[in-house]
């Protein structure tokens, strides 16, 4: 919400919901994403 408080120009609770709520679904899209993807093995070199 601080994010879209500065992006938007006025300080309307409408222009700031238009913003916030994408930002926010956004974010949460991401922590889904993060926990489907499958996690990439590391290979130690020289042990």
């Amino acid at each position: 919400v601080l994010i879209a408080a500065i992006v938007t120009p006025t300080s309307d609770p409408v222009n700031l919901a238009l913003v916030a709520v994408p930002m926010y679904l956004l974010y949460e899209l991401g922590l889904l994403l993060s926990l489907i993807a499958p996690r990439r093995k590391t290979i130690v070199a020289g042990s």
